[in-house]
């Protein structure tokens, strides 16, 4: 029989006593006293953050590997007890972004390593203040090593150049005008397959209507936040 125990959410008190060298005299009137040491303050992905390294990571694996929207989240961590905004979960992805940025173009630059890649758009609906725009999130695909996305407000040949800019190789993608450029010195070679007896490029992994359900948050030059 396979059972279940259910997850705990704990409270990790930081405790860092002050002291001062035996023997010598406390603070005098004139504020001029014995050195006071004291540790430095623990190391947090979020500076002065509620939130610690193993709940940041589940709050990120539930919403982006698990496809959770934010109000499922506070639903979700309020049945453990954790009353938990919607809008402090943003916030606290917001924070990180910055922080795996570094990891990010890591894997970026591993991935332009690999003998092919596949790319692909999907669009999405971005939040404004009269009404929602359109606009697109790219995703680019190292088979069995990294799948990775950008964000750009239009579907065209710069938003194209800003992922797998200077990557030769091979490149899967579809038949769309905006690869084109790409193919012109010869550096990365597009790839066809065929299907129902011609010729066309295949689309590769997608994030798809299913992982994005809802118009995703307001977006000014970048959507790293709402994606690392």
């Amino acid at each position: 029989m396979v059972e279940r125990r259910p997850a705990s959410l704990v409270v990790a008190r930081i405790v860092r006593p002050k002291f001062v060298r035996k023997g010598e005299a406390p603070g005098t009137i004139d504020g001029e006293g014995p050195a006071v040491q004291i540790a430095e303050r623990l190391e947090l992905p979020i500076e002065r953050g509620l939130a610690g390294p193993g709940l940041l990571a589940d709050t990120i694996v539930h919403r982006w590997q698990d496809h959770l929207p934010a109000n499922r989240l506070e639903a979700l961590y309020a049945r453990d007890g954790l009353q938990l905004a919607r809008s402090t979960i943003c916030g606290w992805h917001e924070q990180l972004a910055d922080l795996v940025e570094p990891l990010v173009e890591a894997m970026f630059a591993d991935a332009f390593t690999q003998p092919y890649l596949c790319i692909d758009a999907t669009g999405v609906l971005v939040q404004a203040k009269e009404q929602y725009q359109r606009a697109h999130f790219w995703v680019l695909v190292a088979p069995d090593r990294h799948v990775l996305f950008r964000f750009s407000p239009a579907h065209d040949s710069e938003a194209v150049d800003r992922l797998p800019k200077g990557y030769t190789g091979y490149l899967v993608a579809d038949a769309h005008a905006v690869y084109d450029h790409l193919y012109a010195s010869g550096e990365v070679v597009e790839v066809g397959c065929r299907v129902g007896g011609g010729v066309a490029a295949p689309a590769p992994h997608r994030p798809g209507r299913a992982g994005f359900p809802h118009p995703v948050p307001r977006a000014a030059d970048s959507l790293a936040s709402a994606y690392l």
